[in-house]
């Protein structure tokens, strides 16, 4: 008994940073159910999720939709899209993709139910081996009926961000 309460009380180890400032080019990409093709995610979540690169010594550089558009139309498949932005030429030290597809689930409680389906890149462009990936599925909750698809990605921000420090957090541990 004496264990699990000195366990529970143990410090958390230092989150792992880059040792020296890596450039990472960014797409924030979302993709809501049946719409091509797929646009910027939400400037309010973009800043969230790049506050924390910059937490981690990672300096984003995002790319922007107009760039990665055409392209993620014909490239249905996150490793797909995270190919084409690591081939692209002059890649920074990383590059992160996130997809994003947000779908409406149903009313439930008296909120409306959102589900935000993910899936994380973080790949080094020297050496595609060095990848680390995420998929998961989080739930967002809305309260008004006019909340649509921005909305419950901004509302699974939180939960995406924890995500993305776990992969983050790989990635470095792994260079």
């Amino acid at each position: 008994m004496v264990l699990i309460a000195l366990w529970g009380c143990a410090p958390k180890a230092p989150a792992v940073s880059a040792s020296a400032p890596l450039t990472v080019d960014v797409a924030w990409v979302a993709a809501p159910m049946g719409e091509v093709p797929p646009r910027e995610a939400p400037a309010a979540l973009a800043d969230a999720m790049e506050k924390q690169l910059r937490s981690r010594n990672l300096q984003p550089h995002r790319v922007p939709a107009a760039e990665w558009g055409v392209p993620f139309d014909a490239r249905d498949l996150p490793e797909q899209r995270a190919g084409w932005l690591v081939a692209r030429p002059g890649a920074a030290d990383a590059v992160l993709l996130a997809d994003l597809s947000p779908r409406y689930f149903g009313f439930v409680n008296g909120r409306y139910r959102w589900t935000v389906t993910a899936e994380l890149w973080l790949v080094d462009p020297d050496d595609p081996t060095h990848a680390v990936t995420d998929r998961f599925e989080v739930p967002a909750y809305l309260t008004w009926d006019h909340e649509r698809d921005d909305a419950a990605l901004v509302a699974a921000a939180p939960l995406v961000g924890r995500h993305l420090d776990d992969l983050v957090e790989d990635w470095l541990g792994g260079r």
